[in-house]
């Protein structure tokens, strides 16, 4: 598995599995799936409400916690100094873990804050203090964001001198902010992508007929993998979600993934723009 070094020279995989909306009844098939695979790198997060189910089937595979990466994140709940220490300590509890290698702010703005209002800044900051303390007592190994742009990465580095390990965030080609992902990697932050694949919209036939040239490109091979390779190209980690045992051991095969130069200049200026979740650019 290739990996990436992280700005506190930690390593983590450039190739993971995602659990957004997986059961807790679907996480143990999922999981011993992908162990047996090779993947190493699992994320979770508070509001996926599936943490405990995920770290369970980690342990019941009975691979060694050091060679696992266990990511979660706090939620909009949770933002703020105090609400984030206590949220990462019932995290660790309910996940019954010693320590936790990535924990991310999931969002710039926090549950129930008007999205314009400065409170939001003072809130992640708050957020990040606690991490940071959390970082320095051992608890967590590496620390980040997620959804977190240009404008919010640039007030982070201005209030603090430990930047983030990772800032996690949609990426594909239908949502290619490229500002932020050069932004990260001139300050040395790694980008984890998620929605790599728009969704399921890039693979739908609906695209196929209207976009010839992911039609052609799906004739060569897995477009699936051809796109996870498009984000790894640019050393940007990649986590599918995927609860479908043959689609996880198809999504490991993109670390060997051919793609030819002008399927991945066509993926760099995709005809459409379409973000899938949430725009984080509306927090102020």
């Amino acid at each position: 598995m290739r990996k990436l070094v992280l700005n506190n020279h930690n390593e983590i995989d450039i190739l993971g599995l995602g659990t957004y909306e997986t059961k807790c009844e679907e996480a143990d098939v999922a999981i011993s799936t992908a162990m047996k695979e090779g993947y190493r790198l699992y994320d979770t997060a508070q509001v996926y409400k599936n943490e405990k189910q995920v770290s369970e089937a980690i342990k019941q595979t009975g691979i060694a916690r050091g060679d696992v990466f266990i990511t979660t994140k706090v939620s909009t709940s949770n933002q703020g100094y105090a609400e984030a220490m206590a949220s990462v300590r019932e995290s660790l509890k309910v996940m019954d873990l010693e320590y936790l290698d990535l924990v991310l702010i999931h969002w710039p703005g926090a549950k129930g804050i008007d999205l314009q209002s400065p409170q939001n800044k003072s809130l992640r900051h708050g957020s990040y203090k606690a991490l940071l303390e959390l970082q320095d007592e051992g608890v967590v190994r590496n620390i980040g964001v997620s959804n977190f742009m240009c404008t919010h990465l640039r007030d982070l580095f201005e209030e603090f001198d430990k930047k983030p390990q990772v800032n996690q965030i949609e990426l594909s080609p239908l949502c290619y902010p490229k500002d932020v992902v050069a932004f990260c990697q001139e300050n040395n932050v790694v980008v984890q992508s998620y929605s790599t694949l728009g969704r399921g919209y890039l693979l739908s036939e609906e695209y196929l007929q209207k976009y010839p040239q992911l039609k052609k490109m799906k004739e060569k091979g897995s477009l699936a993998n051809q796109i996870l390779k498009w984000s790894m190209n640019k050393d940007c980690c990649v986590i599918p979600k995927s609860v479908h045992p043959e689609r996880i051991i198809e999504n490991l095969k993109a670390l060997d993934q051919e793609l030819d130069p002008e399927d991945e200049e066509y993926l760099n200026n995709f005809p459409l723009e379409h973000r899938t979740c949430w725009d984080p650019h509306t927090i102020a």
